[in-house]
């Protein structure tokens, strides 16, 4: 009860980054399970927007949002908020980045992803422990 009281006497754009965070986290926990290879492409797609007289929110905000609603969503993994945040962040001018790593000294492999932004993780622990991964381009279509 504690929580709903707290989550109503929110701010409604902590509300509004809190459902777009649902959404797009559910959506995403959902298409990995799917063989739908692209359309799941599209939520991790910010695409800038502008609202005039209304100020955009920190990314503190965003990604605090996204903490509240993994603790909802079963299956909601380190790269589905890693990538759900991507979306959010970068619809809102931040230009993080997904960040992938295994983990080191281990005979298990084990991965992590987090979000960067102005080089400072954001979203997710880095931590030394893990080896980041090289970044990878898309793949050209013309095979």
């Amino acid at each position: 009860m504690r929580r709903l009281h707290k989550l109503w006497a929110s701010p409604w754009l902590f509300k509004a980054l809190l459902g777009e965070a649902l959404v797009r986290m559910g959506v995403l926990t959902v298409f990995r399970f799917l063989p739908v290879p692209g359309r799941a492409q599209r939520l991790t797609r910010g695409h800038p927007v502008s609202h005039p007289g209304h100020a955009a929110p920190s990314s503190q905000e965003i990604c605090r949002a996204l903490d509240v609603a993994a603790r909802f969503l079963p299956g909601a993994t380190c790269l589905v908020k890693a990538q759900a945040g991507s979306a959010m962040l970068n619809r809102f001018g931040y230009a993080a980045e997904i960040r992938i790593g295994v983990l080191k000294e281990s005979s298990d492999l084990k991965a992590h992803a987090w979000l960067e932004y102005q080089g400072r993780v954001v979203l997710g622990e880095s931590g030394n422990q893990y080896t980041e991964l090289p970044k990878m381009k898309p793949a050209s279509s013309g095979l």
